[in-house]
């Protein structure tokens, strides 16, 4: 019997990817101050000065990249990590054009396409973001 695994199974994998190794991770952050937003990017992380966003799907990869892509509005990159059972089915033609980075996790977390820095980000956005990084949204590994 397969065991079925949930998103927060993933996190830990990700957290852990050599790609990622040392940097401090953020969990559920949002990303607007109005009410009705109630988006959130999975993990944010940062690196040489730039804000790293990365959401994670057990299987829908379709909106994993929704996600991803509307993520370029306020981070410098953006990535999907996603189970391995699903990539047979994504279009990463769709992942290279737009600049969306794709990690594969199977117990480990593989970099299959690296994201590009953003051209869309807002300034104010990714702002906004930053203050959202705080302390209590500090990933822990269990």
């Amino acid at each position: 019997m397969v065991q079925e695994i949930k998103e927060e199974d993933l996190y830990p994998v990700v957290t852990s990817a050599e790609r990622f190794k040392g940097n401090l991770f953020f969990h559920q952050v949002p990303v607007a101050d109005w009410t009705e937003c109630t988006k959130r990017i999975d993990l944010i992380t940062l690196e040489d000065g730039k804000v790293v966003a990365i959401e994670l799907k057990v299987s829908d990869w379709r909106d994993a990249f929704h996600q991803a892509f509307r993520n370029l509005f306020a981070s410098d990159l953006s990535f999907v990590a996603l189970w391995h059972r699903h990539f047979r089915s994504l279009d990463r033609r769709m992942f290279e054009k737009c600049g969306v980075g794709l990690i594969e996790l199977n117990g480990t977390a593989r970099v299959m396409i690296q994201a590009r820095n953003s051209q869309l980000t807002i300034p104010e956005r990714r702002e906004y973001l930053l203050t959202q990084c705080l302390p209590e949204r500090v990933y822990q590994k269990s």
